[in-house]
């Protein structure tokens, strides 16, 4: 298991709302090569695949600082994508109630990991 290789990855989340105001939110992931020819690449099959925490849920706390807990889904430990899918379902589930410059947050969308916090709960690093 891995958590350093998930808290490594970069990722770009994209919002769209559509005319109902209903959000959907999708996050292309790479990982950084620290190559100067090519500084990052895409996930590979495997390293989705790979369990990177053995817990049977988990709490995130995203830009809106709403917490919503996510169930592994086979009731035990989260691979990469399921750990990726659950930081997007919060985002998507949140972001419209974050504040910045007027209205929602939609310009920290550069994933920059996730970290505990002392009461339980992972937050989700954005930057801009």
């Amino acid at each position: 298991m891995s958590l350093k290789f998930f808290q490594d990855l970069g990722g770009i989340i994209v919002f769209d709302i559509d005319d109902a105001q209903q959000l959907t939110a999708r996050m292309d992931p790479y990982v950084y090569t620290h190559d100067d020819d090519e500084f990052f690449r895409d996930l590979t099959d495997d390293e989705y695949d790979m369990v990177v925490l053995s817990q049977p849920s988990i709490r995130l706390k995203g830009e809106a600082g709403v917490v919503v807990e996510h169930q592994a889904p086979n009731g035990s430990h989260f691979t990469v994508r399921e750990l990726l899918d659950a930081v997007v379902e919060t985002e998507r589930k949140t972001r419209l109630k974050s504040k910045w410059i007027g209205g929602p947050d939609f310009h920290h969308v550069y994933f920059e990991g996730i970290f505990p916090n002392k009461n339980g709960t992972w937050r989700i690093c954005w930057g801009s």
